[in-house]
């Protein structure tokens, strides 16, 4: 795209690579994209791909219109490295549209040479289960309850009930 300059190959049959020979500032003037994604109102959505650069670097991930104004329905930074990263965001699609696409932008800012694989945007919210230390685990706060899946408000909501009743329930026996 205008004076900018890259190539993208198939490294190997699950492995995306873009060669960026000429950067330019303008962060869609290379882009991958998937066009074509059929997304309905108020369902939940999985993204998920593994990427990684040959140094330091940000790009952006995002499922938006496949035409003007390409509104997002999904948008994220993302930080990549020299190895592998695995990256899964679940979000939840506020239109039914046919004509969505994935784009993965931002990578013709600087000379680069970006791998991407395992692609993946699946209905439904798709969660990995939560390291067994007690410090990384999210702590879902009552104002935030919004921002999380049907599944996870429901968890959330019979924990505090559960937690509610076991201390009225030991504080009736206590005062017994």
């Amino acid at each position: 795209h205008e004076q900018t300059k890259a190539a993208i190959e198939i490294a190997n049959a699950n492995t995306a690579r873009v060669t960026v020979t000429v950067p330019d500032k303008t962060e869609w003037h290379v882009q991958l994209t998937h066009p074509g994604i059929s997304v309905e109102s108020g369902k939940y959505y999985t993204l998920s791909f593994k990427a990684k650069a040959d140094r330091q670097l940000s790009m952006s991930a995002a499922v938006q219109l496949n035409r003007d104004p390409y509104t997002s329905l999904f948008y994220s930074k993302c930080e990549v490295d020299t190895e592998w990263k695995e990256f899964s965001y679940v979000f939840q699609s506020d239109r039914t549209d046919n004509n969505t696409r994935l784009n993965i932008s931002g990578l013709g800012l600087q000379t680069a040479v970006w791998e991407f694989s395992q692609f993946s945007l699946r209905e439904g919210a798709l969660y990995k289960t939560p390291p067994a230390k007690l410090a990384d685990v999210e702590f879902i706060k009552r104002r935030d309850i919004n921002k999380y899946s049907p599944a996870v408000k429901q968890d959330w909501f019979e924990f505090i009930w559960d937690s509610e009743s076991d201390y009225w329930n030991g504080m009736y026996s206590y005062l017994k």
